[in-house]
Formats: C-alpha cells, structure tokens, sequence
C-alpha cells in the first residue's frame, strides 16, 4: 500500500474529480466519483489522503467525503520506499513496528548533540561575563553610577572602594570536554573530512583520499538503499512509457514501448570508488594486458572503467591513421587550402619539380617542412628527394605504404 497525506486546492480537487466523471460518462471508465464542490473559495487548501495499491487508486478527504474510487490501470505503485539502515528492530517485541527502522543518522546522536549545544552556551556565557564583567563597591552603588555617567574618572577615598567582580577560571578539562563531544559525534555520524577538512597530521593527499575513502563507507548502507529507489523509479518510467503509450526524449535520445519491449528492469548503482585500489587495479591491469592475459576491452571496461570500450578502440584507430605521413600531407594542404595558401603551395611544388627533372638540389616541400621535415636525399643518394628527415639525414619512413621500411643501422655509412 502506498498512503499520501498531502493538501491540495479546492480547485485542483474539482478538477481531478470532474475529469473523472467526464471520463467515465464519455468513455465508459470504471471509477465511482464524486464532483468536489469548492464553493466560494477555489484557493482554500483541503487535507486530504490518497490511497494506492496495485489494483485500485483512491482519494478522499480527512474529513470523510470520498471523491473517487478507480482501477489502478498502471498495475504498480508510483512510489519507491526504503529505509537508511541505521535502525534496527528490537528482538523481544511481539509484532513488526516499522518505526524502529525508520531511523537517521543523527537519531542515536541527539544526547550528544544536546550535550554539544550546552557546551557551546556554557563556554558563550564564560566569554560574555568575563568580556562585560560588573563594577563592585563598598560604598553607594547609587552614586558609583551617577559618577561613571559623568565621566571616565571616579572619586574614590580609597582604591580598595571600587573594583570588579572576580571572574571565574574555568579549569582545563572544559575545553577538553567540547573536544571529546565532538570526536563521538564524529565517529557517529559523519567524519569532518568528507566537508573538505584535512585531519590534524595528514600532510599528504594519498593519506588524505585514504580518510575519506574509509569515512565515505559509513553511508554504504544507505548508498544501497539509494541504489534500490533508483533502480525502482527507472522500472517505473519504463512501466509507464509502456503502458501509457508515450515516447520520451533525455539528452537527444528517444525511447518509446517499441524499444522496451515488455523488459522493465533497471540496475542503478552508486558504487564507492577507493582511489588507492583503483590505482593498483590499473597498474595490475596494464601489465597483464602487456602479459597476453588480458585483452584491451577488459581493461578498459574493468580496470580503467571506461563504459565506452568499441568507442576507444575506434578512437584508437582514428589516432593510427591521422599519423599515417601521407594523411598528415592531405590534412596539411586541407589547412593551407583553408588560409588561403594552397594556390602558393602548388607553385612551390612545381618549381621544386623542375628543379628535381634538371638535376638541381632543392630545400625540400612546403608540405614536409610544416610537418617538421628538411632537405633529404633521394632513393639514388641525391639531396633534395623530398621526405627527407631533418638536418639532411635520409627519412626512416617509407616512401609508399607498399614500400618495406628501410633498417637505420648503417644507413649513413651505405656506399
């Protein structure tokens, strides 16, 4: 069953029972209703409950008028409900009490919490009467203010006449009390690290991470609970655009009944990452990957977490080809085409092919000389062959893909 106790306008509750009514005399609809009359105030809130369960759909008000009795068409309840998991039911009771389960984080700490607000008022109070400590005198009070109205300087017979109050000093364990306060709360209920504070001797990041990792794990129960709700909410989506007929569009994407198929299940998950495990999972990963163990998509979708493995491989792909020398040379002239340089490009080109049918050294491409090249030498030892790797050295890369790569060793000292 699922209760809602809520208040809602006179107006809105006409509404939902005059749709109703219409409904069910146009239609046919199964529903038993009454027309809510609100009078001469459609604004005034009305109290009221709705029932749920998964074959009927109710509402009424808390004054007893029943408005309307329906067949739960969904098939479900549209709520999710769960409890944080700090509670716990008591063993020697007879019958199962919900509200033992219904329990906060905070719930166990309220003594201490009471115990820490006193320890804040009591250490105010000290501060405010030693900051306004009262003036005391042996002789007429009455006078003592008459003279402090007129001015900073007292007439006193004697300097014993006029003092102030003695304040109190307040022992050491105090203030040490407030602190011991505050270390059970903190380990009741949440660590001052998860706020951003860096515990007292903690120097390093890593040693940091690992405290808020450890303190991070005390909501791990509710985090389920969270994971259950969220899982039974998405169920509910899917459910509804089934059954209702509808087509919803998230972010660009579109999903209607023909695409769920009677399938309504859904795993939501909110999974506590320790950063120092995950380092030394990627680090054992990569190196049975290296190993022949492990293949690449099962270190990508379960070490490094990457949800999109085919999508890194494509990319991986697209990086190989986009290094290719001679699809470096097209990207090369695309961008020159693009500032307007590639009519002086080609000049450049022909004239430097001139100059290689006649025999004279040339300084290499445009297009070599964007892509960090310099002069090189020809497949006969001639300088100006193009291709050429910088400082005149002869290129290591081929000069086709059909071409084998030539052996840097020795290539110098070659006859």
């Amino acid at each position: 069953m699922g209760v809602r106790h809520d208040y809602r306008t006179a107006y809105d509750l006409y509404i939902l029972t005059q749709t109703r009514a219409e409904q069910r005399s146009s239609k046919g609809r199964n529903v038993e209703v009454t027309v809510y009359d609100y009078g001469d105030n459609p604004y005034k809130m009305v109290e009221c409950d709705e029932y749920w369960s998964e074959q009927w759909h109710a509402m009424a008000t808390t004054a007893g008028d029943l408005l309307f009795v329906e067949r739960n068409s969904w098939g479900f309840i549209p709520y999710a409900h769960a409890f944080a998991g700090y509670g716990q039911e008591p063993t020697e009771q007879g019958e199962f009490n919900p509200s033992f389960l219904a329990v906060g984080i905070l719930d166990h700490a309220r003594d201490t919490l009471k115990a820490q607000a006193q320890e804040s008022a009591a250490r105010h109070n000290a501060v405010i009467e030693a900051a306004f400590n009262p003036m005391v005198t042996t002789g007429d009070a009455a006078e003592l203010q008459e003279q402090r109205a007129r001015g900073d300087i007292l007439e006193v017979s004697s300097r014993g006449e006029v003092g102030w109050m003695e304040v109190q000093q307040l022992p050491r364990y105090v203030f040490e009390s407030e602190q011991w306060i505050d270390r059970d709360l903190e380990l009741g209920t949440y660590a001052q690290s998860l706020a951003g504070v860096r515990e007292q001797g903690v120097s390093t990041v890593g040693q940091q991470a690992i405290l808020s990792t450890a303190a991070s794990r005390k909501f791990a129960t509710a985090s389920k609970q969270l994971e259950h709700l969220a899982s039974r909410s998405g169920q509910h989506i899917l459910r509804l655009i089934d059954t209702m007929k509808l087509s919803l569009i998230v972010e660009g994407h579109e999903i209607s009944g023909a695409d769920i198929e009677k399938d309504y299940q859904v795993k939501v998950s909110f999974e506590l990452v320790d950063p120092v495990i995950q380092f030394q999972a990627r680090e054992l990963g990569l190196r049975e990957v290296q190993a022949g163990v492990k293949s690449k998509e099962t270190y990508w979708s379960a070490d490094a977490r990457l949800e999109d493995a085919t999508g890194e491989r494509h990319r991986l792909l697209v990086d190989s080809i986009r290094e290719d020398p001679m699809i470096q040379r097209i990207l090369a002239k695309e961008a020159a085409r693009e500032e307007g340089l590639l009519e002086m490009l080609q000049k450049e080109e022909e004239l430097q092919a001139q100059e290689a049918q006649q025999g004279m050294p040339g300084e290499g491409s445009m297009v070599d000389s964007m892509m960090g090249g310099g002069p090189g030498f020809g497949p006969d030892g001639t300088p100006g062959g193009g291709g050429g790797g910088p400082g005149g050295r002869p290129t290591r890369q081929p000069i086709t893909p059909d071409t084998a790569r030539p052996s840097p060793v020795g290539q110098n000292l070659a006859g």
